[in-house]
């Protein structure tokens, strides 16, 4: 019996106990205030200016300004497509017990639409446009401009 033999079994054998250890290994949870700081970590806060980002045709990085209630408008569509898969089982649940209305999923997409609107409301608002995939340092040196420091 060659030597090669007898070594996959053992291969198969240690690469099988050993990939759930590995696997638990291939990252670290660490809580942010390990990382940060307990006094760089705000409970609550307010942004002052919201970018709406999204992807076009061209390799330039672009930030305009947009109106807000475009940006809740544009929004409300993202958060319906995040929820087809829901709302698809919903509709065969609802084709099998049509007296069963779920409010909640029902009335979604306008209590989203109000709740953007007003969230919103008297923020600062602009577009960036960016390239897909998109250069994370360019993205930084696109938008940096546009924020004030606190």
């Amino acid at each position: 019996m060659a030597h090669s033999e007898l070594t996959v079994p053992l291969t198969a054998r240690l690469l099988r106990r050993a990939t759930p250890v590995l696997a638990r290994q291939a990252y670290v949870q660490l809580p942010p205030r390990f990382l940060f700081g307990e006094e760089k970590l705000a409970l609550a806060g307010s942004p002052r200016k919201v970018f709406f980002m999204a992807s076009h045709e061209t390799a330039d990085i672009r930030v305009e300004p947009m109106d807000a209630d475009e940006i809740a408008r544009r929004m409300v569509f993202s958060l319906q497509e995040e929820r087809i898969d829901l709302i698809a089982a919903y509709h065969r649940f609802r084709f099998a017990f049509p007296e069963r209305r779920n409010e909640l999923l029902e009335e979604a997409e306008e209590r989203q639409r109000e709740a953007l609107l007003r969230v919103l409301a008297g923020k600062e608002t602009a577009a960036v446009w960016h390239p897909y995939p998109v250069s994370i340092p360019a993205l930084y040196d696109a938008m940096r401009p546009h924020v004030r420091e606190a």
